[in-house]
């Protein structure tokens, strides 16, 4: 049924270029035509003599008051009497067959409401293009334009929103239209033909729109306040873009694992569940939080309900799971963003941490019976052609990771603890392992995937048709001048930015490690009273440790991250820092000794910025070497105010980095009191160590690394054995000098020492000395010093830091930073020997002292009423605003994040191996016969080889072949775009060049030429190994063809 259509047309003082435009409609193929060109207050006498010329053709001319193209397209609108409406701009063409096309396509595609075209752009640019936008996306619509404005739009939809909104004065107008329209339920369609034409000229309106787009951005989300919102936002991401869909099978799936599904943090994410169980049903495992598609396989094939289930899945990325569930909320999201910072793996695999019987295997082949879970694009998935037919899911499973690696698609082991399981898996490789001898070393590696891949839309598709492609070819070649083909890249998906669940107490907690330490329990101090206070805590870690203490963070924050072994760049730790910061609607940013928090305070937009407070927090600084302090001082402008815990610290950096001391606070280390109350058994520790009761002891408690100084700890200790036998020595903590020390121990033959390692009960085992002895070389505010006086030890420690601020009086000891051993031990002595009377007024005197300032009750107030000046103080009410506009302005991903930009020029993998082979052709002939699915993905497919292997090949398999074969090669490669055709000068066959390295030589020389040259030489190799044996040559050339092709 031919629809009528009206064409609408708003022109102001453009008298050079409308008649072109209405010219170009006039000229439509499609019949039933009305053009209304609105006339928006024109005043110059071209523009007034065109539109009177133009009244003469039947076309209707609309005259108003200059009130904008918005308004004048409204006009026009409202007096259209067509079933469709299309709106072109006064300088701009169409093809002759637009209307026609468009409106076939628009009663072909049901559910659409609107249909768009590619841009042929051409006049004052260095080269003619066509521009293909992306498909429709009703989440990408909300932060960029992608429909073209002379769409074919239903009037019913532009009259249901009421057309153009007109306060948008500088333009982005069509892009405001599109949105209104998706929220009221409209959705477009894209067709990839050339049909309208875009005259570049002069100062485009694009330039305009693009130099006041703040106020163009602000004028949007106020117009439309129901789509900018985060609730809103959230639930359309689900809809229409959620990163990941989560695949499982459920046999008999236990509780806890199922349960871990619904769990994780990641907001926009798809559940689907293939369940031989035929009375499971969404309505028995749905929670509050998540809704679970059920697809039974009761009923039907496993393959086909995973192929079903491969085909649903909405999510960029497919998480497929087997006999496993999830071993941390957080652990998908943090799966999703190491693989999209890893463009170099096809895709991911995980082991469960129960199944890591042999970590030193490795290689899929070896892997195989242990991994449980994948992660890879849908578009791969898909393409890989799914799970095959009649096997069991452990067979389907293993089978379609198999072929992938058979394929040259490589996946790639991840060691992270981000599955579990109490499933065995079973482990019996015949039934697919036979299918793919080259993984195990018994033939080459395929460049076919043997299945084709599986489709969202079959044959019947318009865009598919082969009359659709003779079309637009057609429609190239009547664009005549020289062109090429940009296509528009969907914004870089991500896990949602846009969080509606969040609150807005949260703090981003960014740490070197949790190790155990002084500054570490100053951090649990910190986070234990912000808990308390009613923030959540996201903390972040970014140095590789064991993370010893990570079970006592773990109980005051709400979820930890590793961005260490998320990513090793530091601009893509930085990225998934900011990426915390907005998720989580984060009101602070806590440093402390963090290189990825500095950069990120340093990397953080305006509009970010003014929403969040950045706090520091440093121990001790180190003048003879570069320290926390040196690095945080270069980050002092993004900083808004700093945390230092001696005053020794503040006058430092005023001194040293001009630092303003208004901006430096000092908050002195507390302590838990209420531990060092005199209940504590000092016999204790003796009894453990078997030492006579009148044997002293001096002790060390602390981490065992460079700092400590403790090389000369042990030479004091030395120093004394001399002349203070009853002496015994002990050493509480562990660290990376352990072994060292111990060594050096013996050396200096002091065998009355203990290493005790590291002692969670602090004060029990500080009670048990008679003094605590210190040699380091740096330090802060030493909590072990405090913990010592509390518990009425005496201290000897160096006079650096913030020590002198504790050590007030003659019970204990402070040494010049520089002196020698033999004066610690002279101290030592005299602190061993002193009379116990004056002892004993000293040592209440300090306990005192400690208690009534070094308190941790006192001290965490004090930081609670520091983030609490800091935070409101900031712009938290327009928050949400200042946020979505900064997401509008620019993707939050550029495409620098992709390792592999060639590979990811295309919206997803499918688009980009569819794109390396005539896909249409190719497709026909799968689908005829069954063959395999050739792809071409060389960017990706170099696998790194020794060089002796490359040597070996060079010698036996390269220099074996004739020169003629050699030079043609060489030709091959210019053909191919491999080398340049000046190449072709130089006579000499091309052998191994000793100024690059071997494995750059193998794939420059060999791996950038086609299949078909590899096995035309290695038929050649075969006819001159049969010949030197004496053999007929014909049987042997027909034997080698037919193994070529089976290869």
């Amino acid at each position: 049924m031919t629809k009528s259509v009206s064409v609408i047309i708003p022109c102001y003082n453009y008298g050079n270029s409308i008649k072109k435009a209405v010219r170009s409609v006039v000229s439509q193929t499609h019949q039933e035509l009305e053009i209304i060109v609105v006339n928006d207050g024109s005043t110059d006498t071209a523009t007034l003599q065109a539109l009177e010329e133009l009244r003469t053709e039947d076309i209707t001319i609309l005259h108003q008051e200059n009130k904008g193209p918005s308004a004048a397209r409204n006009a026009g609108a409202a007096i259209a009497k067509g079933d469709y409406l299309m709106f072109l701009d006064h300088d701009d063409t169409i093809h002759p067959r637009t209307i026609e096309l468009l409106s076939e396509a628009l009663q072909y595609y049901n559910g659409y409401d609107y249909v768009y075209s590619s841009v042929y752009y051409y006049g004052q640019i260095p080269e003619y293009f066509v521009w293909k936008p992306q498909s429709f996306n009703a989440y990408d619509l909300i932060w960029a334009n992608h429909p073209t404005l002379s769409s074919l739009i239903k009037r019913s939809a532009h009259n249901n929103v009421n057309g153009f909104s007109e306060n948008l004065v500088y333009g982005m107008e069509d892009w405001e239209y599109w949105i209104k329209l998706s929220r009221h339920g409209h959705r477009g369609k894209m067709i990839d033909l050339p049909l309208y034409f875009y005259w570049q000229h002069g100062r485009t309106h694009t330039a305009i729109a693009a130099e006041n787009s703040r106020f163009t951005f602000d004028t949007i989300i106020a117009n439309n306040p129901e789509v900018y919102n985060p609730v809103y936002i959230s639930e359309i991401k689900k809809q229409w873009r959620p990163i990941v869909t989560i695949i499982a099978y459920d046999d008999g799936l236990p509780a806890p694992m199922l349960a871990s599904l619904q769990e994780q943090t990641i907001p926009d994410k798809q559940i689907i569940l293939v369940s031989s169980d035929p009375g499971r049903s969404t309505e028995k495992i749905t929670s509050c939080k998540e809704v679970i598609t059920i697809i039974n396989s009761s009923q039907q094939p496993l393959d086909e309900c995973f192929n079903q289930a491969f085909l649903s899945a909405r999510g960029e990325f497919v998480f497929l799971l087997h006999n496993a569930g999830f071993a941390r909320s957080s652990s998908v999201e943090e799966a999703i963003w190491r693989k999209i910072f890893d463009k170099s793996s096809a895709w991911h695999y995980y082991i469960a941490h129960a199944n890591k019987s042999h970590q030193a295997i490795v290689g899929l082949p070896d892997q195989i019976h242990q991994i449980n879970g994948v992660l890879m694009e849908t578009s791969l998935l898909r393409f890989s052609g799914g799970f095959a037919e009649g096997l069991s899911f452990h067979h389907s499973f293993q089978e379609l990771l198999l072929r992938l690696e058979a394929g040259s698609l490589a996946g790639t082991f991840i060691n992270s603890e981000v599955l579990k399981t109490t499933v065995a898996i079973e482990s019996d490789p015949v039934a697919v392992f036979g299918k793919y001898p080259q993984l195990f070393g018994y033939s080459p590696r395929l460049n076919e995937l043997l299945r084709r891949p599986l489709e969202t839309d079959h044959h019947n598709q318009l865009h598919r048709q082969q009359t659709f492609h003779s079309l637009k070819q057609l429609i190239h070649s009547d664009i005549g001048a020289p062109w090429y083909v940009s296509q528009a890249n969907q914004r870089m998906n991500t896990p949602s930015l846009i969080n509606p669940a969040a609150s807005s107490k949260n703090v981003l907690y960014c740490v070197p490690f949790m190790s155990r330490g002084g500054a570490e329990k100053v951090d649990i101090d910190v986070l234990a009273a912000l808990k308390r206070d009613g923030y959540r805590i996201i903390l972040v870690t970014d140095i590789v440790s064991d993370h010893s203490w990570k079970p006592k963070f773990e109980e005051f924050t709400d979820e930890i991250y590793h961005v260490e072994t998320i990513t090793n760049n530091q601009q893509q730790r930085v990225k998934f820092l900011e990426y915390l910061l907005i998720s989580r609607n984060v009101s602070l940013l806590f440093i402390r000794s963090s290189n990825a928090g500095y950069q990120l305070a340093a990397s953080l937009k305006k509009e970010i910025k003014a929403t969040i407070a950045t706090v520091d927090l440093l121990h001790a600084y180190d003048p003879n070497h570069e320290d926390w302090v040196d690095i945080s001082a270069a980050y002092d402008p993004y900083i808004d105010e700093r945390i230092v815990i001696t005053r020794d610290l503040q006058e430092y950096m005023v001194a040293n980095y001009g630092i303003s001391r208004r901006k430096i606070r000092v908050i002195l280390n507390g302590l838990d009191t209420r531990l060092y109350s005199g209940d504590s058994n000092p016999v204790k520790l003796r009894e453990k160590l078997q030492l006579k009761p009148e044997t002293k002891i001096v002790g060390f408690i602390g981490r065992l690394c460079i700092e400590k100084g403790l090389h000369k700890w042990l030479e004091v200790a030395d120093e004394l054995n001399a002349t203070f036998p009853s002496l015994h020595f002990v050493v509480a903590g562990d660290g990376p000098l352990k072994a060292e020390l111990q060594e050096k121990a013996n050396a200096l033959q002091i065998s009355n020492i203990s290493f005790i390692g590291w002692q969670e009960k602090v004060h029990e085992v500080v009670a048990g000395f008679d003094l605590m002895l210190m040699t380091s070389l740096s330090e802060g505010l030493p909590l072990v010093i405090m913990e010592a006086l509390c518990s009425g030890v005496p201290v000897v420690a160096p006079d650096i830091g913030g020590i002198r601020e504790i050590l007030t009086n003659d019970f204990s000891g402070l040494i010049p930073a520089d002196a020698l051993p033999k004066v610690y031990a002279a101290k030592i002595r005299k602190l061993l020997n002193m009379q116990e009377s004056h002892k004993e007024f000293l040592r209440a005197e300090t306990i005192q002292f400690v208690q009534q300032t070094f308190d941790t009750q006192v001290s965490q107030q004090k930081y609670l009423d520091t983030i609490k000046r800091l935070v409101d103080a900031r712009n938290s009410a327009n928050k949400a605003k200042l946020i979505i506009t900064y997401l509008m302005a620019e993707p939050f991903l550029a495409e620098d994040y992709r390792s592999n930009p060639a590979m990811y020029e295309y919206q997803n993998l499918a688009d980009y191996y569819l794109s390396c082979q005539h896909w249409l052709q190719q497709h026909q002939e799968a689908s005829n016969n069954g063959a395999g699915f050739l792809h071409s993905n060389s960017a990706v497919l170099t696998h790194t080889k020794s060089d002796q292997v490359i040597a070996d090949w060079y010698l036996n398999q390269y220099e074996v072949l004739p020169l003629w074969f050699k030079r043609t090669g060489h030709i091959v490669k210019v053909l191919y775009g491999k080398r340049s055709w000046r190449s072709l000068y130089d006579n000499t066959a091309k052998g191994y060049d000793s100024s690059i390295s071997v494995q750059q030589w193998y794939n420059n020389e060999y791996e950038v030429l086609p299949a078909w040259f590899k096995r035309i030489g290695n038929i050649i190799k075969r006819v001159q190994k049969i010949r030197a044996a004496g053999k007929g040559g014909i049987q042997v050339i027909v034997t080698a063809r037919a193994d070529a092709a089976v290869r």
